[in-house]
């Protein structure tokens, strides 16, 4: 694949963007919810709205023809240093060291 579409109407935690992200693909989803904490920028992928399948198809036309414009090691490494094990664990070590000084 060169690029993961998901034109999801509601998406809480989508774990299936950033395993597409972790393999250096480019993003295509709706702004439904979790993607927009996850594609962060136009390095990323592309956002749409709702219910909109002329902006879907737009970006699926601008992707493909920028293709080479995203840096698939990149994206990679964005998922590594936002979303690693090693990164949930601190985060979670930071949330528990809270709760027990409190």
């Amino acid at each position: 694949a060169d690029v993961f579409v998901l034109p999801s109407r509601f998406e809480a935690f989508v774990i299936v963007v950033i395993e597409a992200m972790a393999c250096g693909l480019p993003v295509i989803a709706t702004k439904s919810g979790g993607p927009e904490d996850i594609v962060i920028n136009e390095n990323l992928g592309m956002l749409v709205e709702l219910d909109n399948p002329v902006a879907l198809a737009q970006a699926m036309e601008n992707i493909y023809s920028n293709y080479l414009n995203y840096d698939k090691t990149k994206i990679r490494e964005y998922v590594i240093n936002h979303f690693s094990t090693d990164v949930i664990i601190q985060k979670y070590l930071t949330v528990f060291n809270q709760l027990i000084s409190t």
